[in-house]
């Protein structure tokens, strides 16, 4: 917040009155760990939806779901927004990819990541190549 100019900041008070005000926030920031924890275990307990989907084209061909855990233990799929009337894919899903790092990890605990999209193989690795990355 700005005030003719300069930066607002909370007003200074003793070590008695900050004590006693995070005391205060600490009750209000519990609340909040408890309900997100709530919410997660919720989002975890959500049923599933079998795919009945058991043909993905990809960069080796077509491969079946089980292909894609590549001989390892877990899968990690992740829907990469790319509508088939778009240019571009979805800028969040861009950032997302473009921030993954080293998969030597995920590797070594027998987990692959796969990227799934609905637009048409040829446009994702045009747009793999524009970007510059190696992930499949």
């Amino acid at each position: 917040m700005t005030i003719r100019g300069k930066i607002g900041h909370p007003k200074i008070v003793s070590r008695k009155a900050w004590l006693a005000a995070r005391k205060k926030h600490l009750i209000n920031e519990k609340k909040l760990t408890k309900q997100k924890d709530r919410v997660n275990a919720e989002l975890r307990r959500l049923p599933m939806v079998k795919i009945d989907k058991d043909v993905f084209d990809g960069p080796e061909g077509k491969r079946s779901l089980r292909d894609l855990f590549d001989n390892r233990r877990q899968l990690i799929g992740y829907h990469f927004m790319f509508d088939p009337e778009w240019e571009k894919g979805c800028p969040g899903c861009t950032g997302y990819v473009d921030a993954i790092g080293n998969l030597s990890m995920p590797h070594e605990r027998e987990t692959r990541l796969a990227l799934i999209s609905r637009a048409a193989l040829a446009k994702l690795e045009s747009y793999k190549a524009l970007k510059g990355w190696t992930i499949s």
